[in-house]
């Protein structure tokens, strides 16, 4: 089964706080307060981010296992705001995708 890349969804948005929580409260511990990190995943930014702007998901063997959330295109270009794999799949074989 291959990787799928779409707009992510509502439906997403717990997915989304799940793999972001598992990857960032361990990555960012030391760096970025938990408040802080806690706010950007309530459940009204992800909503505010999803209709103001792109946010992907990535979905394999219809599961979510990352996310992307970019800035809107201008002049040609967007900014990649934070982009994120499920910590089981970081080192998972690229080969598997396809």
């Amino acid at each position: 089964m291959s990787l799928i890349i779409r707009q992510m969804q509502k439906d997403d948005i717990a997915f989304v706080q799940e793999i972001a929580r598992s990857s960032w409260h361990y990555t960012y511990a030391d760096i970025i307060a938990h408040a802080i990190q806690d706010h950007f995943l309530a459940i009204e930014q992800l909503i505010k981010r999803l209709a103001n702007s792109p946010f992907l998901v990535a979905v394999l063997h219809e599961s979510l296992v990352g996310f992307a959330h970019f800035s809107n295109v201008i002049n040609g270009e967007a900014e990649l705001f934070a982009m994120y794999l499920h910590p089981t799949m970081q080192s998972y074989p690229h080969y598997l995708f396809v």
